[in-house]
């Protein structure tokens, strides 16, 4: 029972071996991925279990423990990262769409304005024939009215009230002129 004993240790210990030296392996392996800077989250997981496969005494597993902190810390600030630019992303897209949007408004402005200038213009026409056609006739009616024996004075009056009259519509001409010109 002593061979049985002793093969059985010995086979014990050789696994013991075998599985230490293949904890190291996959140790040393990781580590390389570690240090190039290429592990991947099983590389991570995986140092605890190779560790204690290994025997590694507790200073060993604290550097472990780091190692697999500095990894999830990367992990983590780099989807932070991503994160914030995908943020970044969709403000600049927004930014944009706001910008065309003003730009749109202006223009929509602009011609509303534009609009609204012509149609006044075009009221301001509209009474000024009004008043033109109103002066004519007060000026045949007047012309009507005078007796022959006062003609020279009704002709002084028309004369006085057309100049006046021809002034004001020529200073109204003039301005909705400068108006047209400006739209």
């Amino acid at each position: 029972m002593s061979t049985n004993a002793e093969s059985l240790l010995k086979l014990s210990g050789e696994r013991q071996r075998a599985t230490r030296d293949a904890a190291v392996r996959r140790l040393a392996e990781r580590a390389s991925r570690l240090a190039r800077g290429a592990a991947t989250e099983a590389d991570a997981d995986g140092l605890h279990d190779d560790l204690a496969a290994a025997g590694w005494d507790d200073a060993r597993w604290c550097a472990c423990c780091a190692a697999h902190a500095e990894v999830a810390n990367a992990r983590s600030d780099s989807a932070q990262l991503e994160s914030i630019e995908a943020e970044l992303l969709t403000m600049e897209a927004e930014a944009a769409a706001a910008r065309e949007q003003i730009v749109r408004l202006k223009q929509k402005l602009k011609i509303e304005e534009r609009g609204k200038l012509l149609r006044e213009l075009t009221a301001a026409r509209d009474r000024l024939r009004q008043r033109r056609m109103a002066a004519d006739a007060i000026m045949r009616e007047r012309a009507d009215y005078f007796p022959a024996e006062t003609a020279e004075r009704a002709a002084a009056a028309r004369q006085e009230n057309t100049e006046r009259l021809r002034g004001q519509l020529g200073d109204q001409e003039a301005a909705l002129r400068a108006v047209e010109a400006e739209l």
